[in-house]
Order: structure tokens, then C-alpha cells, then sequence
């Protein structure tokens, strides 16, 4: 699985869905060069939302739903392909 965030930095994934957490830390500016915040602006926060669910769920095996408005798109839909 391709985690955006922590193989931006060709780091090893943590086991399981501990994953998600390590690439939500991965998402700050860092390295040499100087890799851009994917938090920074909504709609690159979103697509590593969506990614990182994807992720998380494929690992876990834990459907990714979202229910929070935090997490829907400005269509409506939640931000991964589940439009629960």
C-alpha cells in the first residue's frame, strides 16, 4: 500500500493501521528538500484524506465511512469512494 505522506519520504509504513497515524505525521514540511505541508491548503488536505482512508481500511479492514462534515467533500460526498 502506498501511504502519500510517509513514502514521500521512503520511509518503511508502521504495521497495520498504526499506518495512518505515521502518515498523518508525515504530512509537515520537512526533508531536503523541502517537502510541501499536504495539509496545508483543503484540497490537498482531502486527497491524502481520501488516501489515507483508503489505506487504513485496506489495512484494518474497517470499512472507511465518513460521517463528519470535516471529512465530505465540497460535492457532498465523502471524501473517499464510500458515500455512506
Amino acid at each position: 500500500m502506498l501511504w502519500t505522506a510517509t513514502g514521500r519520504y521512503d520511509l518503511e509504513p508502521a504495521p497495520g493501521g498504526l499506518a495512518f497515524v505515521q502518515d498523518l505525521l508525515n504530512t509537515i514540511s520537512a526533508g531536503k528538500p523541502r517537502e510541501p505541508d499536504l495539509l496545508e491548503y483543503v484540497d490537498g488536505a482531502r486527497m491524502w484524506l481520501a488516501q489515507a482512508l483508503a489505506n487504513w481500511s485496506g489495512e484494518t479492514g474497517w470499512p472507511a465511512t465518513c460521517r463528519s462534515p470535516a471529512v465530505v467533500s465540497t460535492t457532498g460526498y465523502c471524501a473517499t469512494s464510500d458515500t455512506t
